[in-house]
């Protein structure tokens, strides 16, 4: 995942910005819509996720001040 995760973050760090506004308007009520059928997966998610998370907190902090 990470040695093709690295090109694919590239190319959503150049789009993502335009995408993410458009989220951050539709995303709020879809948000909504998630968080009641999210919660369920959120659970299963967490279980494998929390590994993916600290992954992704290493080179997420570097990406999450790009992204501001």
């Amino acid at each position: 995942m990470m040695a093709g995760g690295k090109k694919a973050s590239k190319k959503m760090m150049a789009g993502g910005r335009k995408a993410s506004k458009k989220m951050m308007a539709g995303g709020r009520k879809a948000s909504k819509k998630m968080m009641a059928g999210g919660r369920k997966a959120s659970k299963k998610m967490m279980a494998g996720g929390r590994k993916a998370s600290k992954k992704m907190m290493a080179g997420g902090k570097k990406t999450a001040k790009k992204m501001k």
